[in-house]
């Protein structure tokens, strides 16, 4: 059955609207019989009562008989609706009561599945409809639209509908429109988040879906227009960084015990020398998320009940996921990972993460880019690479490239002659005779450190190659990985150097163990504190960003982060700033 709204608001809120415009005046006495039975949820007794009205006053038959059919509408006696319908004059009717009455034969129209005619009823300006039928309207509009087999057009009226509702009552709609888009078939899914734009209300639910189905959606491109932070004089005279919100009270959930601890405490080391530097935050209080859903949940709301401005964290995904749903406060939240696909974060969410998926979409934009479209995969049957590899391939197919083979290599493999052959070509075959004009890798430094000299050996060093930051161990290893030398990775610049307004790595690692062993979580720790004030900036103007410790970061409108990492190349052994993606051998950098 339909979702109805409550009848003793509704119905009470229509009677006086009939008051004011019925041809002549109700007298409100007789009516409280019938109004006390749809208080008390009586809808048949209600419609009986109005009918027993139109039959006594004339003058108000016509009136009468459209709210005991909208009586017997709660009652789902469309039968006894449709009757009513039929014995009443419209030009007896007000403009607003006749647009009642077209929401009633809607309602017919549909439980006969004529959703055309449905449609036609339906079709009613915005700024017409009463506010106290507006929900009901559009969840028609929803029926008829999914009746049709319009199901963008249902999630957008549903999506409307949703922002009416009773903060309680939204969860579980959208819940129940998740699960009417994932009923899509993936291929009609891909081709619909396609022309979608990366501000469009439907995109992430699209994504969602097709993540549910077990495949990686493309995303949508936003380019890096203009950083946020620019120091701009005030009324009174001071300067102030431009869009910079800062928190008073920051709760931090990390795992500071349980198997997920060493991670959170690189994560808060990283969090901590950030916030010395850049003091967005007042005061910091950290929270243990433990390694629970249950310890995560308790952790956030005692972080609440402490009267927090801000939470960070936590890590865990299926933590993220426990507070996500749970929906409690309204505290702006930045979490550390990206939750479950059919997990619907809640308004104030962001998220952030340190995504493979993120860099092998980046990947295939950079070939794109480039204007290599057929390219060669290798990769590994460890999860990160899968998925790396499952989102190079939605990217790649949608900037018009294609997967011209994929191999799946062990660290037991050692002779990769068979596997070139097959994806690539023969070595003396002619660029444009290749089976692929370009090499993506997603494997571990070991791995990648025995493929690419057989790359070289077999003649395709004149291949644009780009691989996930995997490739590199975060510390300098220039013996080993002279066998890399003329590779090209994407990472974060804080693992190779300085970055503007970030506390050198160098520098901390002096003092913290974690800074030198673990530089992209600790990076990752940096970059969670330094978007914290920037928040609400970067979902207001998707293109700002932060020159990031992992890479530049900005949101999309959906209060995802988005990590854009850079290029390096190995030189000598060494990783150094890259521009290009051929694959060739540079001398060393002038010291």
């Amino acid at each position: 059955m339909p979702r109805l709204l409550p009848v003793s608001v509704v119905l009470s809120v229509l009677w006086l609207a009939g008051c004011q415009t019925a041809p002549t005046k109700p007298d409100a006495a007789q009516e409280v019989g019938a109004r006390d039975r749809i208080e008390a949820g009586d809808y048949r007794a209600a419609g009986a009562e109005y009918e027993r009205l139109a039959t006594e006053n004339r003058g108000l038959r016509d009136y009468y008989k459209l709210l005991a059919a909208e009586a017997w509408r709660e009652e789902a006696a469309l039968d006894d609706v449709a009757r009513l319908l039929g014995e009443i004059k419209r030009k007896k009717l007000t403009a607003e009561q006749n647009l009642r009455f077209d929401l009633l034969e809607a309602e017919i129209a549909l439980s006969k599945q004529q959703a055309t005619r449905a449609s036609t009823l339906l079709a009613v300006e915005d700024a017409r409809i009463p506010a106290e039928v507006r929900e009901r309207w559009l969840e028609l509009q929803a029926r008829a639209f999914e009746t049709e087999g319009r199901y963008l057009d249902a999630a957008r009226t549903r999506l409307r509908l949703i922002d009416l509702l009773a903060a309680a009552e939204q969860r579980e709609a959208r819940g129940e429109l998740l699960q009417k888009i994932a009923a899509q078939k993936p291929e009609r899914l891909r081709a619909d988040l396609r022309p979608l734009t990366a501000d469009d209300v439907l995109r992430p639910w699209l994504e969602r879906a097709l993540r549910a189905s077990g495949e990686a959606p493309a995303r949508a491109a936003i380019a890096p227009t203009e950083a946020v932070g620019t120091m701009l004089a005030g009324g009174d005279g001071e300067m102030r960084r431009e869009g910079f919100k800062s928190v008073r009270k920051l709760a931090v959930l990390l795992p500071v015990s349980g198997e997920y601890a060493a991670a959170g405490k690189v994560i808060l080391d990283g969090v901590m020398s950030m916030h010395y530097q850049l003091a967005a935050a007042e005061s910091i209080q950290v929270y243990d998320a433990g390694g629970t859903r249950r310890s995560a949940l308790e952790a956030y709301r005692r972080a609440l009940a402490d009267g927090v401005d801000a939470v960070l964290g936590p890590v865990e995904r299926d933590q993220v996921d426990a507070i996500l749903e749970a929906g409690e406060g309204d505290v702006p939240l930045l979490t550390l990972n990206h939750p479950e696909p059919k997990t619907i974060a809640a308004q104030a969410s962001f998220r952030f993460g340190l995504m493979p998926e993120e860099e092998a979409a980046a990947a295939a934009e950079r070939f794109v880019a480039d204007g290599a479209k057929r390219i060669a995969v290798f990769g590994t049957n460890e999860d990160w690479s899968e998925r790396a590899m499952a989102a190079f391939d939605a990217q790649l197919q949608v900037g018009g490239g294609v997967i011209s083979g994929r191999r799946m290599l062990r660290d037991s493999d050692i002779d990769f002659a068979e596997a070139l052959t097959a994806l690539i070509g023969r070595s003396g075959d002619a660029p444009e005779t290749r089976k692929a004009d370009a090499i993506f890798i997603a494997l571990r430094p070991s791995t990648a450190r025995l493929l690419v000299p057989q790359l070289r050996a077999a003649g395709f060093a004149d291949l644009p190659m780009l691989a996930t930051s995997h490739v590199y161990g975060g510390t300098a290893q220039t013996l080993a990985d002279k066998d890399l030398d003329g590779l090209v990775f994407l990472d974060g610049p804080w693992t190779h150097g300085a970055v503007v307004g970030v506390p050198l790595r160098d520098e901390l690692a002096h003092e913290l163990a974690s800074a030198q062993a673990s530089p992209r979580l600790f990076a990752f720790g940096l970059d969670a504190y330094q978007l914290l004030p920037y928040l609400d900036t970067l979902r207001a103007k998707p293109g700002r960003y932060i020159d990031g410790a992992s890479g530049q970061l900005l949101s999309d409108r959906f209060g995802r982060i988005r990590r854009l990492p850079l290029l390096y190349r190995f030189v000598e052994g060494q990783a150094q700033p890259a521009t290009a993606l051929r694959l060739v051998t540079e001398p060393a950098a002038t010291p």
